[in-house]
């Protein structure tokens, strides 16, 4: 048999107004809702969204932020001067008499191998800058007129060979061997002072520009046989010089 309990004996309204709070009463201060044990959990095991490991969207995860300080170099000690010093004096000075006060004329060559030629009326000086020495040819034999000067000159950029340029009665191109100086070929063609030489990027030819108003290529620095042929172009026009 089940029990059956008579509610005739129960007040159901007083039960029902014990039960319900008394508007009238004082609470205690309500503490909110806080994180629960489990989002605690949550956000110490499992990193945050912007730090997912694995993610299905495309856009990619950001470096991770650098202190700007880090990247600052320490100030502390004296600053290093990046200027490099330029002297205002120069470091040798070389006589050189008969020097041509001429803009037409190119009369000093340095070479690859620190060796300073420098041209002074009809002698060619080549002076060592290394070892100081000084050797001399005479380019030109007989005439001291201004006209039959050297008018310039021009080093091969790979062997120790000096090429002059040379004016009236001349008007040719010479090639020296150094150190000896000894004359090694003459090309002629021009009919008028040989003024400006100038050396071409591969260092195997030499253009020559003249008063006969042309400018004749000349292969004089390459191969043994290059050098016996005649030039290979001919421009012909009016020219005030070649730099």
């Amino acid at each position: 048999d089940r029990f059956i309990p008579s509610r005739g004996a129960m007040n159901a309204d007083l039960c029902q107004y014990m039960l319900a709070p008394d508007a009238t009463a004082p609470h205690p201060p309500s503490k909110g809702h806080g994180p629960t044990h489990r989002d605690l959990l949550f956000a110490t095991l499992v990193a945050s969204d912007d730090r997912r490991m694995l993610r299905f969207q495309s856009r990619p995860l950001s470096p991770p932020s650098i202190a700007l300080s880090a990247c600052i170099p320490r100030v502390g000690g004296a600053a290093t001067s990046l200027r490099r010093h330029i002297p205002l004096i120069p470091t040798r000075i070389l006589d050189a008499p008969n020097l041509r006060d001429d803009y037409y004329l190119n009369l000093l060559a340095w070479s690859n191998s620190n060796l300073l030629a420098i041209a002074l009326d009809t002698v060619v000086y080549v002076y060592n800058v290394d070892s100081g020495g000084v050797t001399a040819v005479r380019a030109i034999q007989g005439g001291r007129e201004y006209v039959t000067s050297v008018c310039g000159l021009v080093w091969s950029p790979i062997q120790k060979e000096l090429l002059s340029s040379h004016g009236y009665s001349q008007n040719e191109l010479c090639l020296w061997a150094y150190p000896r100086m000894n004359r090694i070929k003459e090309f002629t063609g021009h009919t008028a002072r040989v003024l400006h030489m100038a050396l071409s990027p591969d260092g195997a030819s030499v253009v020559s520009a003249a008063a006969d108003e042309t400018l004749r290529f000349w292969s004089v620095f390459g191969p043994p046989s290059a050098s016996t042929r005649p030039p290979r172009f001919h421009l012909t026009s009016s020219l005030c010089g070649v730099r």
